[in-house]
């Protein structure tokens, strides 16, 4: 993804780093947290939080 991003406008980086952001809030609830947690075992640290959230926003809409 930096090779990709690295080609284009920096405003475009920009844009999608908002549109990122904004797709990712919706999944910053202690529920799918508490799923997260379950899911890796037990342990899900803010970071680790973090990335199951951009996997997940990953699989697109559908999933």
């Amino acid at each position: 993804m930096e090779h990709r991003l690295a080609r284009i406008a920096r405003e475009h980086v920009f844009d999608f780093a908002q549109h990122l952001a904004a797709t990712r809030e919706p999944a910053n609830t202690y529920r799918l947290w508490t799923a997260a947690d379950i899911i890796m075992g037990g342990y899900c640290s803010g970071d680790a939080f973090h990335y199951f959230q951009m996997w997940l926003v990953g699989l697109g809409r559908e999933a």
